[in-house]
């Protein structure tokens, strides 16, 4: 358990006999306290509450820093009926189960996302490049030889990326093991979601090695009308890294104005020392058969542009440390920020002629300054 020299120890006082009773517990690491608690029985019913400090143990302390540091739970069952309920609740997770023997039906659930210090995903699902919001879980349990199986229906209720939100669900089978914690699904966005999500399917399949410590996501693969992406990769303590392909089939889902499309490859990584170690995000790619309003744009661009990117996830929002796009008549470099889509960038351009504005032409090269603002404002 970690607890070194410190030991622990468990105290236990109670009152009454098979047919009733009740008792008080306490357990703590040392002198510092991990589970407090009561419980009471008839020859009808039992109950058990209380509270634990999951982060007094140095072998919970990764499981803490996920879910939460404390812990409530409030369990009842009928004897007669060998069954029972059970809620438990940290800052970051809520669980309810009910079950009869070794056949449970779980639920499981984020608090809302209107209190940030309930949100869950961001705390829990740490590996994440990407803003995720509170999520759902409903379904069954069922623990035998060893193994703990879930299935049911996931809910991720808010996903953030590029700018546009959306929520996915669908089926989902997870397995706890004393070695491995293993998770396959299949989600689905919404019929009415943003353009950019629109028949959006997500695959994926991961596994956390208990033992290391060691976070793999074995394949997932995001898919909709507008675009695709493919992801693999590791997490291990402060270390991981992740990439794949992307391409995006409708320009127009990510910028009205424009057509075509665009692919290229990308990488995300922990990156700095200590608090400031964040995730880094790096791209490139192509476009082809670029094409657009106004007119202007595509002359500059040509049919097939080239753009890389590198970005920091961090304080909550996309840092740009820079955006570059390279066309057939036009350099173009942003910087700045993104937070829930909402852009403050500093922006630097160079056009080279000749081009045909309205009927003019112009020649020689024109470079430009300017900012786009959390509105979309150009100035």
């Amino acid at each position: 358990m970690g607890v070194g020299d410190d030991g622990l120890s468990a105290t236990a006082i109670g009152d009454g006999d098979a047919s009733a009773g009740n008792a008080h517990f306490e357990a703590a690491a040392g002198t510092t306290q991990l589970v407090i608690g009561n419980t009471r029985w008839t020859a009808a019913a039992w109950s058990i509450e209380g509270q634990a400090q999951l982060d007094t143990l140095p072998a919970l302390q990764t499981l803490a820093r996920r879910i939460g540091p404390s812990a409530s739970f409030d369990i009842t069952g009928v004897a007669e009926a060998r069954s029972f309920d059970a809620h438990a609740e940290t800052p970051f997770l809520a669980l309810d189960l009910e079950g009869q023997r070794l056949t449970k039906m779980a639920h499981s659930t984020a608090p809302p996302a209107s209190s940030p210090q309930q949100i869950a995903s961001p705390d829990v699902a740490r590996e994440s490049p990407f803003p995720l919001g509170a999520a759902r879980l409903e379904g069954e349990l069922r623990a035998a030889r060893g193994t703990t199986a879930i299935r049911g229906t996931l809910d991720a209720q808010q996903i953030d990326a590029l700018g546009q939100r959306t929520r996915f669900t669908g089926p989902i089978e997870a397995a706890l093991t004393s070695t491995a914690f293993t998770l396959s699904s299949d989600l689905r966005a919404p019929a009415n979601t943003s353009p950019l999500f629109a028949h959006g399917r997500l695959r994926t399949a991961l596994e956390y090695n208990r033992r290391r410590g060691r976070f793999e996501l074995s394949r997932s693969e995001l898919t909709s009308d507008a675009m695709s992406l493919t992801a693999q990769g590791w997490a291990n303590g402060d270390d991981g890294e992740f990439s794949g392909e992307w391409r995006a089939r409708k320009l127009e889902a990510l910028a009205p104005d424009l057509r075509g499309e665009a692919s290229g490859s990308w990488r995300a990584f922990r990156d700095g020392q200590g608090s400031a170690r964040v995730w880094a995000i790096t791209a490139d790619g192509q476009g082809a058969r670029i094409d657009g309003a106004p007119a202007i744009v595509p002359q500059l661009l040509g049919a097939s542009p080239t753009l890389d990117t590198r970005m920091r996830y961090e304080n909550g929002g996309i840092t740009v440390t820079y955006a570059r796009v390279e066309g057939s008549h036009l350099r173009a470099g942003a910087t700045g920020r993104i937070v829930q889509g909402e852009a403050n960038l500093s922006l630097e351009a160079s056009a080279r002629g000749p081009l045909d504005l309205g009927g003019a032409e112009i020649a020689g090269t024109v470079d430009a300054t300017g900012r786009l603002d959390a509105r979309n404002n150009f100035a």
